[in-house]
C-alpha cells in the first residue's frame, strides 16, 4: 500500500488548461510507455539495460509529479491541502492533528494508493484512495470499514482516479459527521 503525503516530488504550478481527466490520460500514457520500455529489457542486450532502467525511472518521476499535481488540485477543490505528514483513520475520524494508533494503518483492500489531506488549520480532512477493480461488493466493504472507523465514504464520479485511470476507482474517506459550520 502506498501512502502519499506532500512529497519529495516537486510539483510544478498547475497550468490554467489543466484538467484531472487530461492528467489521468497523460498518466495512463506514461504508464503504458514505461511498461513498453520494461518489456524491451527482455529483448535487449544486457549492456543496454542500465539505459533502459534510467528511462523507466525518468518516466516514473514524471508520473509521480503528475499525480502530485492531481492530488493538489483535488485538495484545492475541497478547500484542503495535501498533508505533509501521515495520519491514521482514527485521527481522521476525530478531525485530529496528531496522535492515533501507531499500529493501525489504512488497510488494503479498503484503501490503496492513499493521499492524505488537511484543512487550512492543519486538521485531518480526508483521504483519497485509488482502489483496483472496485465493484459493488468492494464498495460495500469500503462502507462497512468506514462505518467501523467512524468515517463516511464517497465514490465521486469526478474527478476520475488519477492513479491509473480505467484500472482504479477514486474512493474518498471523510469524518462521519460534517465539520461545524459546513453546509
Amino acid at each position: 500500500m502506498n501512502i502519499t503525503t506532500a512529497p519529495e516530488v516537486a510539483a510544478a504550478r498547475v497550468p490554467a488548461c489543466w484538467t484531472p481527466e487530461a492528467a489521468a490520460a497523460r498518466i495512463a500514457a506514461l504508464l503504458t510507455e514505461a511498461s513498453a520500455v520494461a518489456a524491451d529489457i527482455r529483448r535487449t542486450p544486457r549492456s543496454q539495460h542500465r539505459r533502459l532502467w534510467r528511462e523507466i525511472d525518468a518516466l516514473h518521476r514524471r508520473i509521480d509529479a503528475e499525480r502530485h499535481r492531481c492530488a493538489e488540485a483535488f485538495g484545492t477543490s475541497r478547500g484542503w491541502r495535501l498533508s505533509e505528514s501521515h495520519f491514521n483513520p482514527d485521527v481522521l475520524a476525530r478531525r485530529g492533528m496528531w496522535g492515533g494508533s501507531p499500529l493501525y494503518e489504512w488497510p488494503y483492500p479498503a484503501a490503496d494508493h492513499t493521499y492524505l489531506f488537511r484543512t487550512p488549520d492543519r486538521r485531518a480532512a480526508g483521504a483519497a484512495c485509488h482502489i483496483y477493480g472496485l465493484n459493488a461488493a468492494g464498495r460495500a466493504r469500503c462502507r462497512r470499514w468506514a462505518a467501523a472507523q467512524g468515517l463516511r465514504v464517497e465514490f465521486p464520479a469526478a474527478p476520475v482516479s488519477w492513479w491509473w485511470h480505467g484500472s482504479t476507482t477514486l474512493v474518498v474517506y471523510l469524518p462521519a459527521e460534517p465539520a461545524e459550520g459546513a453546509a
